[in-house]
């Protein structure tokens, strides 16, 4: 078998991508103190995604079959709405400070918080 790469998701291979696409994620998603306190709280407990550069890649790889390659804004939102979707269907979940969050929205907390200690 050979391994392909999959198509960059919005100029990840540019510099400074990383960085951009964590503040977009973060602005179209979790940007207000309550997501912060949640991604905190997730952050402590899940010290492997503990990096900036990290989750933007997983948030990536799991968001790339709802959207396009270069999403708008607003595809961009959808595609986020349907991974939260897809990952309560799939049983993709974890308990933060006693909310039920789908691992994306877990994730993209703790996305906030991190851009926000940068």
């Amino acid at each position: 078998m050979i391994a392909l790469p999959l198509p960059t998701w919005f100029g990840m291979g540019r510099k400074g991508a990383p960085r951009n696409n964590a503040a977009r994620l973060v602005r179209l998603s979790a940007g207000s103190a309550s997501a912060r306190a949640l991604g905190k709280a997730y952050l402590a407990n899940v010290t492997d995604e503990a990096s900036v550069l990290g989750l933007v890649r997983s948030i990536e790889s799991r968001i790339a079959p709802y959207a396009p390659v270069e999403p708008t804004d607003q595809e961009l939102a959808t595609a986020i709405a349907r991974l939260r979707t897809a990952d309560f269907e799939e049983g993709d979940v974890v308990t933060v400070d006693g909310w039920v969050l789908s691992r994306s929205e877990a994730q993209l907390c703790a996305l906030a918080t991190l851009v926000d200690q940068a």
